[in-house]
């Protein structure tokens, strides 16, 4: 028999137009926390979303509405800073205002968010993210995902000690700082060279030896979403035939190596070493930079200089992982 008193019930109230949704609990929470806050970091934190779907969430709500609901400080003392337009106060007073009558609030229970003394941005890199966590035994540290092109904006947004890129520019080959540059963002950041990595492309068995062709054939592809470094690159190789291929947009390396072991997809892009660990087959792509982009304003900060030496002392650990190296020049400053 149910015991009655161990069953939870769950409340949604959901605002829709023209018959579709546009606004439901968990986003409003968010943007009212938002509010609170003054920062999208601190207000995911305070209701446990991951910081890249709490973008999402935000993002998607304001295409469906019409409407900006937040903008963010781009410069001055509101730097990093969120705050809510007047549209999105009229929308949540609105909603709050409805759910009244069911004796619920926006407010409700979140934890108290305590953001790390080092806030890293950017890329996907299974190495990284070892790396991350080890340091994080001595100093608080997040990594968040985002993609390598958004990584990049959030220095203009001032939220991030340090973003974490690799974008591949065809025309100078070069990575990362010709992106700096036409974002007009040289004199507001440095760009450390990072390490190699190798990209490839992996199947169970593939059935091609030209990458592009056996892109074009696969039926189900894993790779990193829009705006990561590794779709990015990928839409080079193939250009505009990218819109017909049917992509699964994977949150990480090691999830697009993992779809195409249990047979979700037959091929991903990914880094040699997930693509190994998986016992996949694969063609190399790539032997790209996974560089370290610090804002000029933190580059004094000490979380910030503490990684970069724990990085240097490292290096063996990086170099010892199947596809990784650093180069001669790892961690310089090249701009």
């Amino acid at each position: 028999m149910i015991n009655l008193s161990d069953l939870d019930f769950e409340f949604d109230l959901r605002i829709r137009h023209k018959g579709k949704i546009v606004l439901d609990y968990r986003t409003a929470r968010l943007i009212y926390y938002v509010g609170k806050f003054g920062k999208i970091l601190m207000a995911s934190k305070a209701l446990s979303i991951p910081y890249s779907e709490a973008l999402f969430l935000i993002k998607r709500a304001e295409k469906a509405l019409g409407v900006k609901l937040i903008v963010r400080g781009r410069g001055g003392a509101r730097r990093g800073y969120a705050v809510l337009t007047p549209e999105a106060r009229r929308i949540l007073d609105v909603y709050a205002s409805v759910l009244g009558k069911f004796n619920m609030s926006l407010e409700g229970q979140y934890s108290i968010p305590a953001v790390g003394d080092l806030v890293i941005i950017g890329s996907d890199d299974p190495v990284l993210r070892e790396l991350v966590g080890l340091f994080s035994g001595d100093v608080p540290c997040e990594y968040h995902v985002v993609g390598s092109l958004l990584g990049i904006f959030h220095i203009v947004l001032g939220d991030s000690d340090i973003v974490v890129a690799h974008l591949y520019d065809p025309e100078t080959t070069e990575y990362n700082v010709p992106y700096v540059r036409r974002l007009g963002l040289e004199n507001e950041v440095h760009v450390f060279r990072g390490f190699i990595r190798t990209l490839v492309l992996a199947a169970k068995k593939l059935s091609c030896d030209d990458p592009t062709e056996c892109l074009m054939q696969s039926r189900k592809l894993a790779t990193r979403g829009r705006g990561s470094g590794t779709y990015h690159y990928l839409r080079y190789l193939v250009g505009d035939r990218i819109n017909t291929m049917t992509i699964l947009p994977t949150r990480t390396h090691e999830e697009s190596a993992r779809l195409v072991a249990n047979d979700i997809a037959d091929l991903c892009v990914t880094t040699l070493r997930e693509a190994t660990r998986y016992g996949l087959d694969y063609i190399e792509l790539k032997a790209e930079f996974f560089d370290f982009l610090i804002p000029r304003d933190r580059i004094e900060k000490e979380s910030a200089q503490r990684f970069l030496d724990f990085l240097k002392e490292n290096s063996d650990l990086i170099n010892n992982h199947l596809g990784y190296t650093t180069p001669e020049n790892f961690l310089r400053r090249i701009l």
